[in-house]
């Protein structure tokens, strides 16, 4: 959009070697005049345009960037939200229709964004453990919805479910949640395969926006008194009352009202309740004394998961096509660089934990077109900005399996800015065929 709307009307029929340093200082004198936001995402983009077409090796497009506003890509927020308040947050809660209710509490609750909540699934709810898994999210682009990894890398994580959400959450699911793993929580309200859009969200959270007066909360930041952060969603939460981060617990009143977490900046205590509780001291001597045993670090994803969506496999050429059976995905993908393999092994996670035909490789899993057309591509750079691929196929039909099947065929790489040719993707075509042509498969 940016682009479109706002870079090419002004260059768009200009040679870029012909754009001069003050041509830039008066595209940017005129633009948007009181839209700084879009002001400065606009020169940023333009920038790094010029920046791009200056490092061209071996010859660069332009002797040198002639964008140089001093801090013309940095805009300060305008709009300052203000969270709700516990009594605000209820009265919301209360005025909006039963479908919308939870998704409000779990906005606030668990600090989740609107495309999460849009995104999340009956199979993202853990009720052994109490536990929403966040691992994927939608936007809506052109009309389209897209569904792809959180925003941040932090953003894929796991968040408690406060007790006493917790009947609430069995009662969405058991009668406004459509049946089956992959059924949407909140979709959209004409058809339950559908994502909601947040227009629909907004028709009804902002009368009920208003009924609470809260007048600049907005609908995924509605968050109480204890200020939780999207930015550091952990760091405040009430998860089972005890932080997920620092494990310490959150002390809660008589009446059972969650409060805020009591560091040396909220020695105050409870405002709102009378029946108080011992702030923590703010004699650093006591508190090293209680500390307590450091949790275990959290297990990190290294590999495929028996709760994957997908199983993924390499293909292993049958022993009368290859006499040797080699594995050409996995002989290429090992003789990658470190870092290389480290991308492409984070991405068929992601890939495999999706639901089917719902992907989400952080921007190195794309679809193939043309006479490729069905295929997957991996892609990831490595030293000195080499290509490295590898070519996918998805196995809906594979006899004697339990899941789909995510199958690394091939493996190519080249230099930079360099294309493969015709015979080598007619190769890798032919080994997809050798595949498909035996079921049960022959993988390793």
């Amino acid at each position: 959009m940016l682009l479109d709307k706002f870079i090419y009307p002004t260059f768009g029929d200009e040679g870029i070697d012909k754009i001069s340093n003050d041509d830039v200082n008066a595209w940017y004198d005129a633009l948007e005049p009181g839209r700084e936001s879009i002001k400065a995402q606009s020169y940023s983009l333009l920038r790094t345009i010029f920046a791009s077409a200056a490092s061209e090796r071996p010859t660069p497009m332009i002797p040198y960037n002639p964008a140089h506003i001093r801090g013309a890509g940095n805009t300060k927020r305008a709009h300052h939200v203000q969270q709700a308040s516990l009594e605000e947050l209820r009265i919301i809660v209360e005025e909006l229709p039963d479908r919308y209710k939870l998704m409000a509490l779990l906005a606030a609750w668990c600090a989740m964004r609107f495309g999460e909540l849009a995104e999340l699934r009956r199979s993202d709810i853990d009720l052994r453990t109490n536990r929403v898994k966040i691992r994927r999210g939608v936007v809506r682009v052109d009309g389209e919805f897209i569904v792809g990894p959180p925003k941040s890398d932090a953003g894929g994580r796991d968040v408690a479910i406060p007790p006493h959400l917790v009947p609430l959450v069995k009662d969405h699911l058991k009668n406004l949640t459509a049946p089956g793993r992959d059924a949407l929580l909140f979709p959209a309200a004409a058809d339950d395969n559908l994502h909601m859009a947040p227009s629909t969200l907004y028709k009804v959270y902002y009368p009920a926006r208003k009924a609470a007066g809260a007048k600049t909360c907005d609908g995924t930041t509605c968050a109480t008194r204890a200020r939780c952060s999207l930015r550091t969603p952990a760091r405040h939460l009430p998860s089972s009352w005890v932080d997920s981060v620092t494990r310490r617990r959150v002390p809660r009143c008589a009446t059972s009202t969650p409060r805020r977490i009591v560091t040396r900046r909220s020695p105050g205590g409870c405002r709102s309740c009378t029946t108080g509780w011992t702030p923590m001291s703010p004699d650093r001597r006591d508190r090293r004394k209680a500390t307590k045993p450091k949790p275990k670090s959290l297990a990190v994803r290294t590999g495929p998961s028996p709760d994957d969506e997908h199983e993924v496999v390499f293909f292993k050429r049958h022993k009368a096509d290859d006499a040797n059976e080699a594995t050409p995905g996995r002989e290429s993908l090992d003789s990658y660089p470190a870092s290389v393999r480290a991308k492409m092994r984070a991405a068929l996670i992601a890939v495999a934990t999706a639901p089917p035909k719902r992907f989400a490789g952080g921007g190195y899993w794309e679809a193939m077109k043309g006479y490729m057309s069905g295929w997957f591509e991996l892609r990831a750079d490595g030293p000195r900005r080499h290509h490295y691929r590898l070519f996918c196929l998805l196995d809906y039909e594979a006899k004697a399996r339990e899941k789909p099947l995510l199958v690394i065929i091939d493996g190519r790489d080249k230099p930079f800015r360099t294309v493969l040719s015709e015979k080598e993707y007619a190769d890798v075509r032919a080994l997809g065929e050798e595949y498909l042509s035996r079921n049960p498969r022959s993988i390793a």
